[in-house]
């Protein structure tokens, strides 16, 4: 059986085969990974201690926090291997501070937490399928809301990001990034697994806006099951063209550039190759 995460799913429709800028820190991925991870890592030990206390007023869950984020940062700091980086992190105090006013930022945010819901779950693992197509993946945090009168539990599947404003998503028939996919594949296949005939809501937070990032439009009826369809077909068939959309959103990601046959590199061997032609 193959089984995908969810984050290589939207590059399958995007068109590709920060916190940290790489090319100013020099710093090769895999360092680079380790200096990311630090301010994640933090975020879920101050989330572990938002589950533990009852949330009887949100402001002293916030209190509660916030003392642990200054805490919690060195013990974050030493799990990645901040401390081995080479002299090139030299800079590292200063993104230090910086991270950590982030984070306090966003956990005072009114969106970080709603007054009626509870953290019950951070790095949640799943494994299910979205419509057909078997996935697995991780949820950065999972929050349980009060049910409406007479109702039960809702669920809120949290996911965190550092831009201000809606990743791109998957192309739509304009060949734009704008159908989002990862809200939905959660509702589906980890509201599923998880919790089954529950109602699960997802949003996106801001870590850098400090707020709830805007819903996405929802994709047009039945366009996501077609899109399970397509990467099963491309799975099983080993075809994974090269198709950026159309405004190349997806070639800002991508490290195969070297190797593109479509993107940045190309162009700019065509506009030489005209260039002496036209000489």
């Amino acid at each position: 059986m193959v089984r995908l995460r969810p984050a290589v799913l939207p590059g399958l429709r995007q068109g590709d085969g920060r916190l940290l800028p790489r090319d100013r820190l020099r710093l090769d991925p895999a360092q680079l990974g380790r200096a990311r991870r630090g301010l994640w890592v933090a975020l879920a030990e101050v989330q572990a201690e938002i589950g533990l206390v009852q949330p009887a007023q949100v402001e002293d869950l916030r209190a509660h926090a916030l003392r642990r984020l200054e805490s919690c940062f060195p013990e974050a700091e030493r799990q990645v291997g901040l401390s081995q980086l080479p002299a090139r992190l030299a800079a590292w105090p200063a993104r230090r501070r910086e991270h950590l006013a982030v984070l306090a930022k966003a956990i005072r945010a009114d969106d970080f937490l709603a007054p009626d819901a509870t953290v019950v779950g951070q790095e949640v693992r799943f494994r299910g399928h979205f419509h057909g197509l078997p996935v697995k993946g991780v949820i950065a945090r999972i929050d349980r809301l009060s049910p409406p009168a007479g109702g039960e539990d809702r669920f809120l599947f949290l996911d965190y990001k550092t831009p201000k404003k809606m990743p791109f998503g998957i192309q739509n028939e304009a060949g734009e990034a704008k159908v989002d996919l990862q809200i939905p594949l959660y509702q589906i296949a980890a509201g599923r697994a998880l919790y089954p005939g529950r109602e699960i809501e997802g949003a996106y937070f801001s870590l850098n806006g400090a707020k709830r990032i805007k819903d996405a439009d929802p994709p047009p009826d039945g366009w996501l099951e077609a899109f399970a369809r397509e990467v099963l077909a491309r799975v099983w068939e080993g075809r994974f063209p090269v198709a950026p959309d159309v405004g190349r959103l997806a070639c800002g990601r991508c490290d195969f550039t070297s190797v593109c046959r479509i993107g940045p590199r190309l162009d700019r061997k065509e506009w030489a190759q005209e260039r002496r032609t036209n000489a």
